[in-house]
């Protein structure tokens, strides 16, 4: 059952990656497609839709992924998320990802990120930490709001 249908998931992820290489118009339409993949828990697909997903992303549909990778990031922070890191950690690199390519979601995207500093995965915790610096040195008019949201992070933290 299962085992036969993520192989087949995976390969057809595999030859719309192909597709991609030859004929990136194409794909760029089902972008809002692919990204349902993610509701796959087979982290192998999850990791292909994110690597397609982030070649694919356009000025059009910044927003939309946005919105889905922070739904993903929230879902992948519940308590009964199971084996959750290795996503959440793939998570964040896809938001690093949008972020570089479109800097205006910036502000967007370092307000959710904020939350995940204190991730029991150091990994997530410090991709975290090293991201919120970037923004705040490469985008100086965020600083205030970062800098603001930080200070109610570290009021909401308990000894």
């Amino acid at each position: 059952g299962t085992h036969s249908d993520n192989n087949v998931k995976l390969i057809v992820l595999d030859k719309l990656s192909d597709l991609q290489q030859k004929h990136p118009e194409v794909l760029k339409t089902l972008i809002m497609d692919i990204i349902r993949g993610l509701n796959s828990p087979n982290i192998d697909i999850r990791k292909k839709v994110l690597g397609l997903v982030m070649e694919l992303v356009n000025p059009n549909t910044i927003d939309e992924v946005v919105a889905v990778l922070k739904k993903e990031l929230a879902k992948s922070h519940a308590p009964d998320a199971e084996k959750s890191t290795d996503y959440r950690q793939m998570l964040i690199q896809a938001l690093h990802t949008c972020v570089i390519k479109f800097p205006e979601v910036a502000g967007a995207v370092v307000h959710v990120l904020i939350d995940f500093l204190d991730d029991s995965n150091a990994t997530s915790a410090s991709d975290v930490v090293l991201f919120i610096r970037e923004v705040v040195e490469t985008y100086p008019r965020l600083r205030e709001m970062v800098v603001q949201k930080l200070l109610g992070f570290f009021d909401g933290i308990k000894a």
